[in-house]
């Protein structure tokens, strides 16, 4: 999960590493259980958002940073709605996002995360090369 546009390209990096997993992988826009999409390898490109899919008995749910940013309103009670419908009861919930965005906006404690990767982004200087 994810949000539309900003977060799709990220999914569709992760999904190209899983690719020789043979898992069923999709994305699901802004949460949006309804708007799920499949997640398929395009030869000699990579990976691809495809046509409308379910989400349905997930064994791992990803949630990408984005969702939690001001410009995504699914917040975090709309966020975990989405995990309850899609996820199965063993399932495990996965945050990733860059620069602590998941802390920032609040969600240690209040959604459910197994695991979160939290990456950092440092500048560097080119006029060292």
């Amino acid at each position: 999960m994810g949000c539309a546009g900003t977060c799709l390209p990220f999914i569709e990096l992760f999904a190209f590493v899983l690719r020789e997993s043979h898992v069923e992988q999709v994305f699901v826009p802004d949460g949006i259980v309804e708007n799920t999409h499949s997640l398929r390898l395009v030869e000699g490109i990579g990976i691809q958002a495809g046509d409308t899919a379910s989400a349905k008995d997930a064994d791992f749910v990803v949630l990408l940073g984005g969702l939690s940013m001001p410009q995504c309103t699914l917040g975090i009670e709309g966020t975990n709605e989405s995990i309850k419908k899609v996820m199965k009861p063993e399932g495990k919930v996965v945050g990733v996002c860059f620069m602590s965005m998941f802390e920032k906006a609040c969600w240690y404690g209040n959604v459910p995360f197994d695991t979160v990767i939290d990456a950092s982004i440092e500048p560097i200087n080119v006029q060292k090369f």
